[in-house]
């Protein structure tokens, strides 16, 4: 009895605790100091979204079959747009053998030296083996994605997990990031021309 007071008091703790950071977190703050909203409507379900603007269009990319998109022409209504990737890519398999579904985690899109990069994860729940794939193209509007391939993988024997792509610039090179759920966040440094590692440090 003692034993199931002490779990529901700590469970209380928990809970309040929980409670007071949404609260914060969940409110948007002004210059002013006061509340803002954003409302959202339309085609809203979203997963490790990453968000560009082309022109007058926002584009949203998240985790779902063969990458997910959504679009906007204000960012606040959204709508359904078509999956970057039509079908699994056959050099998936050499890297993750396991990957039986089509599910791509954690696209990150960017836009550097006149065109758009879309990093990707491809990896099975609980594995470290894992590699991140990218695609690209000249407009995201025109729709015309090339495949470019594997950039950086890890294997069970690994320390790290290479999901979670983030793309970084520091002002004179650029830089990839991968990693979390294993050993932390590895950093690499990416070629300008075809933004993969040019080291294999």
């Amino acid at each position: 009895m003692r034993k199931n007071v002490l779990l529901l008091a700590i469970l209380a703790l928990v809970l309040l605790s929980g409670c007071s950071g949404l609260a914060e977190d969940d409110l948007a703050i002004t210059d002013d100091g006061s509340r803002a909203t954003w409302s959202i409507s339309g085609s809203t379900f979203t997963h490790d979204p990453s968000i560009i603007k082309e022109g007058n269009t926002y584009w949203m990319f998240y985790t779902a079959d063969g990458i997910g998109v959504k679009y906007s022409s204000d960012g606040k209504n959204w709508n359904q747009g078509i999956q970057v990737i039509p079908s699994k890519l056959s050099w998936w398999s050499n890297y993750v053998p396991d990957k039986t579904d089509f599910n791509i985690w954690a696209p990150e899109i960017v836009y550097y030296n006149g065109r758009y990069w879309l990093y990707y994860s491809v990896s099975t729940f609980g594995s470290r083996t894992s590699c991140i794939g990218l695609y690209s193209c000249s407009s995201i509007a025109k729709g015309d994605w090339r495949d470019d391939g594997m950039v950086v993988r890890s294997t069970n024997s690994s320390k790290w997990n290479c999901i979670d792509p983030a793309f970084i610039h520091d002002g004179s090179a650029p830089y990839l990031a991968v990693g979390s759920w294993s050993d932390g966040i590895y950093l690499v440094r990416v070629s300008s021309g075809t933004m993969e590692p040019n080291t294999s440090t």
